[in-house]
């Protein structure tokens, strides 16, 4: 029986080439635009969760209140808060500590050659006790018992030494020898632990500086896991945390400690700051929705040329019900047809997919394969055929074998008005979403716009940053420093590249450095302590970030009275009194006068407010070298300062970075979001077109001679055109009506995400409408004018 079922389903996808090819492709490019935003939620989704007993493995974070309404939150905690906590707190079973080596300016040796590498991690003796890596060689337990060990994974190992099995070899790290004690395979892409180079802590306390600041209760440098004994005792344990570390500091301090999941570190952005990198609830919520959206408007097009179509097999129904088929029997055919549809859909959906991986791996920066021992991989496949196979099938099923066989021996249509007003209500859920998605696209485009054009009045792509090692500068004094960054800068800027070169703290794209107390203004009032973002720059960082003056002057620092720059936001949370220039200033104890008022500029992520900004020059202050090159001397440039920085900076490996390209980190999560979004609404707007497609041709086949009799009567090609479009027309004015409130509901709360965004206006709905209607009419009308074009004597031989 299921034979003859597959047998007569394949007769009539052939039969129906037209039908059967707008189904498939549409089907198929939904189903792979589906199955790989189902593969990336799903990836998002399971981050962390592989570890044994994950759910009872939490990373402790401490929240400070340093304001009435400012609380921050760090998850790093002090070197000794775990340890305390096991031998205090019963329901601690274990902990382990990491901290970040990515900005420890460590030089790696290769044959000689120094290279230095951010993917470095110093962790505990427990660290691989606690939390799951594949090894490919070696022992990570003999990692613990020598601190001047190194566990690799296969890519640093081939990096380091050109072989995998590196086990036992020598790297040479700074001054120190370090062996290797076992090579990881590659951590999975849903773990947050994405590093190549794990150090032991150990070797970090043969420091005695290092190990002397690491025992204060002050210093918040470790990352804190501690594994419970039960997952139930997190409140009880969150408690007992608090109270020890209140123990530990200053009574009056307001402060707290919480345990996140390991599973939820990848989601958590209450964070001051992060070691790991941290997904979007939001985005995930965005794609998932996209990905239904895609599989609904692939199932409409199914449903609704299916029903279309119903007449035509009204014949077939009949005839099979006098010669004795059960309704059962029909609904079992359709439901044939719908499944073998699915499954020719899955095939080439497979295919979309292999050819669309490395562009997906690419924008999502991971590494999915397709590879069918992949159990993932296959759930989501066979999950969404089934899924696809129910939907599409359910109601054609029921609705093409309700067939009356005396129905069609009298001629009636089965096409009721309810049934029509159910195909009607689809195509426009279809175009609602079409509308929408373009109207979504439309504002996360000009978000970004926004913010490429007014984040900056500078080309960042023309500027270079140059870090100089602290453990170059650490160890001279303060007027040394400051000899060494003005000496160097003076042989950069002879250079005939470069345009412009300033010493500063830091650069401006995603400036953090947030200090509150030590400052003092006339006319302060006891306990107003704001936040302060401190800009350590010389008189050239202004020019080169063009940074615009309200009141006062640019002036270089002399001897004697430091000089502060204050931004209009310090001027207004200070309340300072008019006139501004000329005021006394202090900061940490170093009295100057306030020497002028910038315009308010951005130093960070545009979801975050611009707060109090004061800016002066401390020489020795300065880590950072900003490089302004002419344009298109980027590459002579780049050859001339590496030069320099041989000569002045041995055995230091060379390393820079334009601020474009921070400037495109801070927003890739952003970025990420417009190009799934534009893409996928590409192909909803395909699906959907080739179901109007479908729809505008069965409806002039349909009314062949209808559209005959009306041209042999004198109906002109455009008489013809309006019949045959009309009614479309009126179901996608009325999706564009439905769809703009709900775009401007979604956009909008998108947009509060944002402290300086776009405004809202209709001009972003009107366009989305009138293209999506454009799209439509061209497609209505290009059958349409191609219908009205035949000849009339062909369309009515058979009368």
């Amino acid at each position: 029986m299921i034979k003859n079922y597959l047998k007569t389903a394949w007769r009539n996808i052939v039969r129906q080439k037209l039908t059967s090819s707008i189904n498939i492709i549409g089907l198929s490019v939904s189903m792979a635009s589906a199955v790989m935003i189902a593969w990336w939620v799903q990836n998002e989704r399971s981050y962390d969760n592989y570890h044994n007993d994950s759910d009872k493995i939490f990373r402790i974070a401490n929240h400070l209140k340093i304001a009435p309404d400012v609380t921050w939150v760090w998850e790093n905690s002090p070197f000794t808060y775990a340890s305390l906590a096991k031998t205090q707190i019963p329901e601690i079973e274990s902990y382990s500590l990491f901290r970040d080596g990515g900005s420890n300016d460590l030089a790696f040796y290769i044959s000689n050659t120094a290279v230095k590498d951010k993917s470095v991690a110093y962790v505990d003796t427990n660290w691989f006790e606690m939390f799951n890596f594949s090894k490919a060689y070696g022992n990570v337990v003999d990692f613990g018992k020598d601190p001047f060990s190194v566990v690799l994974t296969k890519e640093k190992a081939m990096k380091f030494f050109g072989k995998e099995n590196a086990v036992g070899e020598i790297l040479r790290i700074d001054s120190l020898n370090y062996s290797v004690k076992a090579v990881l395979n590659q951590n999975p892409t849903n773990s947050s632990f994405q590093r190549d180079i794990w150090l032991p802590i150990s070797s970090l306390l043969k420091n005695p500086d290092f190990a002397r600041n690491a025992e204060g209760w002050s210093n918040f440098d470790f990352v804190s896991f501690v594994k419970l004994t039960s997952a139930q005792q997190k409140g009880t344990v969150e408690t007992k945390l608090t109270s020890l570390l209140k123990s530990q500091k200053d009574k009056e301090t307001e402060i707290k400690s919480t345990l996140t999941n390991v599973s939820d570190l990848h989601f958590d952005n209450t964070l001051k700051a992060s070691a790991f990198d941290l997904g979007s609830l939001k985005n995930i919520r965005i794609f998932s929705i996209v990905g239904i959206l895609l599989l609904l408007i692939a199932c409409i097009n199914y449903v609704n040329l299916t029903t279309a179509r119903a007449n035509v097999r009204l014949k077939e129904v009949s005839i099979r019900k006098i010669v004795g088929a059960e309704r059962g029997q029909l609904f079992k055919q359709f439901i044939t047809e719908s499944f073998l549809t699915a499954s020719l859909s899955l095939v080439f959906s497979v295919l979309f997919i292999w050819l669309a991986l490395p562009w997906f791996n690419t924008l999502t920066n991971n590494h999915f394969s397709l590879t069918f021992d992949n159990k993932i991989v296959v759930v989501i496949l066979i999950g969404i055929l089934s899924l696809i196979s129910i939907v599409n099938g359910i109601y054609p099923a029921l609705f093409l074998s309700s067939f009356k066989p005396i129905d069609s021996l009298k001629g009636k249509s089965v096409l009721g008005l309810s049934r029509l007003f159910f195909r009607k209500s689809l195509v426009v859920v279809q175009f609602v979403t079409v509308v929408g998605l373009i109207s979504c696209t439309l504002v996360i485009f000009s978000q970004m716009k926004f913010i490429q054009k007014t984040s900056a009045d500078y080309n960042r792509s023309q500027i270079l940053k140059l870090d100089i090692p602290w453990s170059f500068l650490g160890n001279k004094k303060m007027s040394e420093r400051a000899s060494v960054m003005q000496s160097f800068k003076q042989d950069i800027l002879s250079e005939s590249t470069i345009l412009r070169v300033s010493k500063a703290n830091n650069d401006i794209v995603n400036n953090q450095q947030m200090s509150s107390g030590g400052f003092a203004w006339k006319g302060r009032t006891e306990g107003h302590d704001p936040f302060f973002m401190k800009l350590s720059a010389d008189e050239d960082y202004a020019k080169m970030f063009n940074l615009k003056l309200v009141e006062g002057q640019w002036e270089k620092q002399t001897v004697g009275k430091k000089k502060y720059y204050l931004n209009e936001t310090a001027v207004k949370e200070l309340n300072l009194q008019k006139p501004v220039v000329g005021n006394w200033f202090v900061v940490s104890g170093d009295t100057g006068v306030i020497a002028g008022v910038m315009k308010d500029f951005y130093y960070k992520k545009m979801t975050d407010a611009i707060g109090p900004v004061v800016m002066f020059d401390s020489p020795s202050w300065s880590k950072s070298i900003l490089v302004e090159i002419k344009e298109g001397q980027n590459e002579r440039a780049i050859f001339s300062i590496e030069k320099l920085w041989r000569s002045r900076f041995i055995d230091v490996p060379f390393e820079y970075s334009f601020l474009d390209e921070s400037f495109d980190k801070l927003y890739s999560k952003d970025k990420q979001a417009l190009q799934l979004v534009v893409v996928f609404s590409i192909v909803a707007i395909a699906v959907s077109v080739l179901g109007i497609l479908g729809l505008v041709t069965f409806s002039a086949e349909r009314r062949t001679k209808e559209i005959g009799i009306r041209k042999v009567l004198g109906a002109s090609v455009f008489d013809i055109v309006n019949m045959l479009s009309k009614e479309f027309t009126v179901l996608i004015v009325l999706s564009i009506a439905i769809a703009t409130p709900i775009a401007w509901v979604l956009m909008s709360k998108w947009l509060n995400g944002f402290a300086y965004r776009v405004d809202l206006s209709v001009g972003f709905f009107l366009f989305s409408g009138l293209l999506s209607l454009f799209i439509a009419m061209f497609t209505i009308s290009f059958q349409a004018i191609k219908a009205a074009r035949a000849n009339p004597v062909k369309s009515l031989r058979t009368e």
